[in-house]
């Protein structure tokens, strides 16, 4: 193995999450010490029921992409034995490639003796994460060892190191891409209007806020208290307080980021959604002379119902030709409720929800339970409400 320090990656897997232009780099950083080739990052779904999809592939090695992750997306993965195998694994469990195909698959399989000989994978390791929503999955592949002497268990340990930060570069980008803020400096992510951002100092204390980041302080589950962030809830605090210290360590530890789903506070009622927070490390090879700076960012994508988006209930149904029933339970999805929501709160069984969700597909013409939804925030209703009076 190199000399880099998994510290070094570490910091570098941060760095790229704020900046995906430097996740090749940290890659590479991962292929040096690791002494392979490269590695492909994938995030699937696989709804029940359904063929597992392929939302975003990127394949590395030395700083570039590579053609067999192209050629892999678009002519390998709709036949890849392992698949629904590789999805069925425990999250984080680290699992040698060749395990993933039966021994006939050995010798029959496209996947394993045609596109895995080319990028070098074929005597890799892929692991499998659980991604942030429902069905997601995130995998990540490294290629075979050039020295030719298979994986130690050094080597594998080191790849464990690195997992759980892997994951949280992967749920910071999704975070950002939502927010549409792909390519937003620190400056630029303060001042867009779709992502609330607080910066931190290295004791915690909050140094500046957007404004959108203002009001979710203000009317969601977390909170400034006397410069600190607070969650409303203990439990929730207990673990904002720990994702926090994870990220500001003593010097010269590296900051470990982390997210997590915040409830909103028992006086905004059940109809008011839970938000997710993403706190973000930030690190800096320019010295700083003991002088206080920012050194944790906390994302904070706002629930759709209170981003302004969502349509009154009545002019959603009259936009959309609905009758009272579906028309509520649209409502219900683009609220940011799951079936199991629904049910919950509104005592319907769940076949009558999905029929309902069936029903407004074939009015409405669309496949997807996801365009349903950004059809429904499409219809603009001019009386847009804050979340604190939806009822």
């Amino acid at each position: 193995m190199g000399s880099i320090p998994v510290e070094q990656i570490i910091a570098e897997i941060n760095e790229a999450s704020l900046d995906d232009s430097l996740w090749p780099k940290a890659a590479a950083l991962i292929d040096q010490s690791l002494g392979t080739k490269g590695s492909h990052l994938l995030v699937m779904r696989w709804p029940s029921g359904e063929e597992p999809s392929l939302l975003f592939e990127s394949g590395c090695e030395n700083h570039h992409p590579v053609e067999w992750a192209e050629d892999y997306a678009l002519n390998y993965f709709s036949r890849d034995e392992r698949i629904n195998r590789f999805l069925r694994l425990p999250d984080a469990e680290i699992t040698y490639v060749p395990d993933l195909y039966s021994g006939r698959e050995h010798k029959t399989s496209a996947t394993f003796n045609e596109l895995l000989v080319r990028s070098g994978g074929q005597r890799g390791l892929n692991f499998r994460l659980d991604g942030p929503e429902k069905d997601a999955h995130i995998a990540f592949g490294l290629t075979e060892s050039l020295g030719g002497d298979g994986w130690s268990a050094t080597q594998v340990e080191f790849v464990a190191r690195l997992v759980p930060h892997i994951r949280q570069f992967v749920r910071v980008r999704q975070a950002l891409a939502q927010a549409e803020s792909l390519s937003a400096s620190l400056s630029a992510m303060l001042d867009q209007l779709r992502l609330g951002v607080v910066l931190l100092d290295r004791n915690g204390r909050i140094m500046n806020v957007n404004s959108l980041g203002i009001e979710l302080l203000q009317n969601t589950g977390i909170r400034d208290s006397s410069g600190h962030l607070l969650a409303w809830h203990d439990r929730d605090n207990v673990r904002l307080q720990r994702l926090i210290g994870n990220a500001l360590p003593k010097w010269p530890q590296p900051g470990v980021g982390g997210s997590m789903t915040i409830s909103p506070p028992l006086h905004q009622g059940a109809e008011v959604a839970a938000m997710e927070v993403h706190v973000v490390p930030l690190t800096s090879s320019r010295p700083h002379y003991g002088a206080n700076r920012v050194s944790a960012l906390v994302l904070l994508p706002p629930p759709l119902q209170f981003a302004g988006m969502l349509p009154n209930r009545e002019l959603l149904a009259n936009a959309l030709g609905l009758t009272p029933a579906p028309s509520a339970v649209l409502f219900r999805l683009a609220e940011g409720q799951s079936v199991a929501d629904i049910v919950d709160r509104t005592h319907r069984s769940e076949a009558t929800v999905r029929w309902h969700i069936k029903e407004i597909k074939a009015k409405l013409r669309v496949s997807r339970q996801s365009d349903l939804v950004r059809l429904a925030h499409s219809v603009v209703d001019p009386r847009l409400r804050p979340a604190a009076e939806i009822q």
